[in-house]
């Protein structure tokens, strides 16, 4: 992010865009980290639920977390709530296979940038995350 909050442009970043991966599934946190990185996207770390997730971004201060809904230990809204709290320049993005307005909206009460569905095809998770970076919002229109 600039002096301003605003988040710079891939081109401008001298270094890649970290990104936390927060899921309990390890074959989806695996999977993720494995295409990201094939992007340019640098995986600094990964957590199995909400409390790790938060620990892992107070240590590691990543640009974007991909943050599941639900997890034991800490759901993921309350992860993006604390994060966003205490490091609101993470971006935090919703990464989850519930649809619901509900949760969209939630999501976007506690600070995250955008809602994804997993059912999202693996190019446009990718741009997704890469506009981001550049400013673009997440949220899909349709939801």
């Amino acid at each position: 992010m600039n002096a301003v909050g605003s988040v710079v442009s891939a081109d401008e970043r001298s270094e890649p865009v970290t990104v936390l991966i927060a899921d309990d599934y390890p074959v989806i946190r695996t999977a993720v980290a494995q295409i990201l990185t094939r992007t340019g996207l640098k995986v600094v770390g990964e957590a199995r639920n909400g409390t790790e997730a938060v620990e892992k971004a107070r240590d590691m201060r990543p640009d974007i977390v991909l943050m599941d809904i639900k997890m034991p230990d800490m759901d993921g809204l309350t992860a993006t709530e604390t994060i966003k709290r205490e490091a609101p320049e993470t971006a935090i993005v919703i990464f989850t296979g519930y649809p619901e307005r509900a949760y969209i909206r939630r999501a976007i009460a506690a600070g995250a940038a955008g809602y994804l569905l997993k059912g999202t095809p693996l190019t446009d998770l990718v741009s997704a995350l890469q506009g981001l970076v550049d400013g673009a919002s997440l949220v899909d229109a349709r939801q």
